[in-house]
């Protein structure tokens, strides 16, 4: 019973630190692991501590950064620096990377929103680091709110739709996470850090196709393509007049690129697949139209057998 006593008192302590870490209260939670150290040195009680002091080491070299922009972009930094840093950590519980992920985050959005204060108008820079650090605290409605308000500026960033993309998932709107990914993939596989995504769909599609033996930008390409095939990123919009005739004009370009090279860069062959996919979904889909898609499908054995055989089964 005294065991059970002292296991409840520690964990009802540790509850209240994290409480104290999350509400950005250093101060007081030094006070608090400091006196629960006096009673308990478990691992976990040490880790909470070693973490705590990682932290209360950058308070002055924040400081020391020259204006809001730069202290918020500080707390994001340190943040990557610290999940290395707890790797090598004992018992470092759920608990205890949720509250110290909390309060990195919420102590750049304080540094950005006061920084934003001083701007005569909105700077969509600015609101992508909000919704970026909204996203990393778990509150997922306020990011998507901030990255939808990013995209109104900016509607051919990969990035923002990528990261849109994994905020819906992580929201459990997984259909339109999907086919905001798709956009994505489709103005910029490149441009897409998932250093920066979390969702575990986006993320096992990506290490699957680098299983295919390829690079991570090799597989970027490929994403789309094999996300389509393997029925991952199965979720499709219609195509506007226009769009038609902009993604017709690319593998125009394409065509003729791949022809041109004989030994043609490994990112042409993957580019111009995924425009043959976008316009045969078209031709399957929505407008059907059986002879314009067995053109498509033509083409696409033409300069991948094998992704056409995967295609067809």
């Amino acid at each position: 019973m005294k065991q059970v006593a002292q296991h409840t008192k520690k964990g009802e302590s540790l509850r209240v630190f994290y409480e104290h870490i999350r509400n950005r209260d250093l101060s007081t939670a030094q006070r608090l692991i400091d006196s629960i150290l006096g009673e308990d040195t478990s691992t976990e009680v040490i880790t909470a501590y070693k973490c705590l002091s990682f932290w209360q080491d950058r308070i002055d070299s924040v400081q020391k950064e020259q204006d809001l922009l730069s202290q918020g972009e500080f707390y994001i930094a340190q943040w990557h620096h610290f999940k290395k840093f707890t790797e090598h950590l004992g018992s470092y519980t759920p608990h205890c990377q949720f509250a110290f992920q909390h309060y990195a985050f919420s102590q750049a959005i304080a540094f950005f929103m006061d920084f934003q204060k001083t701007l005569k108008n909105k700077d969509p820079k600015l609101s992508i680091r909000i919704a970026y650090c909204y996203r990393c605290m778990g509150q997922y409605a306020q990011a998507i709110q901030y990255y939808k308000q990013c995209i109104t500026y900016n509607k051919e960033d990969a990035k923002l739709y990528a990261e849109l993309a994994d905020t819906y998932a992580l929201f459990g709107e997984i259909n339109l996470a999907k086919l905001l990914f798709r956009e994505a993939l489709f103005i910029d596989p490149q441009k897409i850090n998932f250093q920066h995504l979390e969702s575990s769909v986006f993320l096992t599609l990506f290490e699957d196709v680098k299983a295919l033996n390829m690079q991570d930008n090799e597989a970027k390409e490929w994403l789309i393509i094999y996300g389509i095939l393997w029925g991952i990123l199965n979720i499709k919009r219609e195509l506007r007049p226009i769009e038609q005739g902009n993604i017709k004009q690319k593998i125009y370009q394409l065509e003729w690129e791949v022809k041109e090279n004989k030994d043609a860069q490994p990112e042409l062959i993957p580019r111009l697949l995924t425009q043959y996919f976008r316009i045969l979904e078209q031709y399957t889909t929505f407008s059907i139209n059986e002879k314009l898609a067995q053109e498509y499908l033509l083409k696409i054995r033409s300069i991948a057998p094998e992704i056409y055989t995967l295609y067809i089964q």
